[in-house]
């Protein structure tokens, strides 16, 4: 059995598409920067340059409004491609 490592890490990039479909909330990022978290492993740096697809958690969706424009949301590694954030903002 694999067990989860809790990683964190700061993303800012830009908000390119919502999808609010089956009861979550899913934002399409286009990512420009990663910035380690204190105290957790950042697991995915290699995102920088690439679009990703973050499950945003209650706490993330005020960017909701925010399409087109430049937000900084704090993002683990849930699983393989897989993305969840538990904050984020306009930047």
């Amino acid at each position: 059995m694999t067990s989860a490592i809790e990683n964190w890490a700061q993303v800012i990039g830009t908000l390119l598409t919502i999808d609010k479909s089956n009861g979550t909330v899913h934002a399409q990022i286009a990512v420009e920067s990663t910035e380690a978290v204190d105290g957790y492993p950042m697991l995915i740096g290699e995102t920088k340059g690439r679009e990703i697809k973050v499950l945003l958690h209650a706490e993330a969706q005020a960017v909701v409004g925010l399409l087109h424009q430049r937000v900084k949301l704090r993002v683990k590694l849930s699983g393989p491609g897989r993305y969840i954030a538990v904050q984020a903002a306009a930047v």
